[in-house]
C-alpha cells in the first residue's frame, strides 16, 4: 500500500495505491500570488503539502492503515521538474558482464547549485546492438544507454523531502516525477515500440516521439488543461465543478467514435440539456484550445526525419487524472482522429489512438 501525493502547479492531490488500484483521498488547491518570487512559491507549495500531510495523519484512516503503508511517494509535475533525454555510449576493451551497478556508474549524477538531479530513469539499453529489457549479467563490449535525467529545484526538493521524512518518519519516502513514473510503470503494459507519446498536464503538454524503443525527439508545449479550461470558463461564466461535469458529459458522446479508452465510465447527460448557444460557445473555445496544441504537434512531427516514421505508429495520450481525461484527453483524441495531416505524417489511422488515465 502506497500513499501518493501528486504535486501540480496549483493543487496537490492525495491518493492511496493498493492492489493495482488508485483511490482518491483528498486534495488542496492554492492560488496564484501576483509578483511572488519563485522561491516563495516553492516554499508555499511545500507548506501546503505539509498541511495536507498533517491533516491526514490525524485521521482514523491513517491510524488504521499506517502499518500497511509501505511507501510515501510524491510525484512532481511541471513546473516542479523538467527532464532531458541523455544518450551514453561505452566501448569496452573486452566483453564484461553488465549488471545494474555497472549501468548506474555510467550515468551522470552531478548536481548544480540551484538545480538537483531528482532521478535518472532508464529509457532504453542496447548491448552489442540489441535492445534488452533489463541487464542481468550479460556479456557485452558495446553499451548504449538512453535515459531521462530529471531535474528539480534544489531548494524545493530538499524542503519537500525533509517535510515528508519528518512527518512520515516511520515510513520510506520517495520523490518521483510524472515522466519517470510513466516511463517505468507503463513499460510492457502498452505498445510503446513506435509511438507519439502525449502527456497532458495542467500547464503544458509534453510530446515524445519514440522509434524502435528509442526516444528520438521531445517538445514541451506551455499550454495545457488549465489554459483550455480557463478560456471556456471566462466565456460561459461557470465554475470549475460545473464545467468539469459538462465536459465529462460531452466526452461520453465520443465513445461512439471508436476512440480506445482504458475503461468505461457512467456519466449523466448534462451536455444534451444545455442551450444550443452555450454548447456552441464551449465547443468553439475548446476547439480553439485544441488547435493550439495540434498546431505544435504538427510542427513537432515535421521536425522528425522520415526514416524514423514507422507505419501504424501508436498515439498514446496520457492524462494526469479523470478531470484531465474527460476535459481534454478524449476531446484531443477525437480531434486528432479527424486530423488527416497528423495521421498521414505518422502513417497511422484512428484505431491506433489511445487515451490513458494515470491516476
Amino acid at each position: 500500500m502506497q500513499i501518493v501525493f501528486l504535486i501540480k502547479p496549483y493543487s496537490i492531490i492525495m491518493y492511496v495505491y493498493k492492489d493495482d488500484s488508485c483511490t482518491f483521498l483528498g486534495s488542496q488547491d492554492f492560488s496564484i500570488i501576483e509578483n511572488e518570487s519563485h522561491s516563495d512559491y516553492e516554499n508555499r507549495v511545500v507548506y501546503v503539502c505539509k498541511d495536507l500531510c498533517q491533516d491526514y495523519i490525524k485521521t482514523d484512516l491513517y491510524k488504521t492503515d499506517r502499518k500497511n503503508i509501505s511507501l510515501i511517494k510524491a510525484i512532481l509535475t511541471n513546473p516542479w521538474c523538467i527532464y532531458e533525454t541523455m544518450n551514453l555510449e561505452k566501448k569496452l576493451d573486452r566483453p564484461e558482464r553488465i549488471d545494474q551497478r555497472f549501468i548506474d556508474k555510467l550515468m551522470v549524477h552531478k548536481d548544480h547549485d540551484e538545480v538537483s538531479i531528482l532521478k535518472n530513469s532508464i529509457f532504453n539499453i542496447t548491448l552489442n546492438g540489441y535492445n534488452v529489457q533489463k541487464v542481468d549479467k550479460q556479456f557485452a563490449d558495446n553499451i548504449h544507454i538512453q535515459y531521462l535525467s530529471i531535474y528539480s529545484s534544489t531548494n524545493f526538493l530538499n524542503r519537500l523531502r525533509n517535510t515528508l521524512e519528518t512527518i512520515f518518519h516511520t515510513h520510506n519516502v520517495e520523490i518521483d516525477s510524472i515522466y519517470s513514473y510513466i516511463n517505468e510503470n507503463d513499460r510492457g503494459n502498452v505498445d510503446t515500440e513506435n509511438q507519439l507519446k502525449i502527456i497532458i498536464e495542467d500547464k503544458g503538454v509534453d510530446l515524445s516521439y519514440i522509434y524502435q524503443n528509442k526516444n528520438i525527439s521531445n517538445l514541451f508545449i506551455p499550454y495545457g488543461y488549465l489554459d483550455v479550461r480557463d478560456k471556456i470558463k471566462k466565456s460561459v461564466h461557470i465554475n470549475n465543478d460545473i464545467l468539469d461535469k459538462i465536459l465529462k458529459s460531452k466526452s461520453l458522446s465520443l465513445a461512439s467514435n471508436k476512440i480506445s479508452v482504458n475503461r468505461d465510465k457512467n456519466l449523466n447527460n448534462i451536455w444534451l440539456d444545455l442551450e444550443t448557444s452555450v454548447k456552441s460557445k464551449i465547443e468553439e473555445d475548446l476547439n480553439q484550445g485544441l488547435d493550439v496544441i495540434k498546431f505544435r504537434i504538427r510542427e513537432f512531427l515535421d521536425s522528425i526525419e522520415r526514416e524514423f516514421i514507422q507505419k501504424s505508429t501508436i498515439i498514446n495520450i496520457y492524462c494526469l487524472d479523470e478531470s484531465v481525461l474527460f476535459s481534454m484527453g478524449f476531446n484531443l483524441a477525437y480531434s486528432i482522429r479527424n486530423d488527416a495531416y497528423i495521421l498521414g505524417k505518422l502513417l497511422t489511422d484512428e484505431s491506433n489512438i489511445f487515451t490513458k488515465k494515470i491516476f
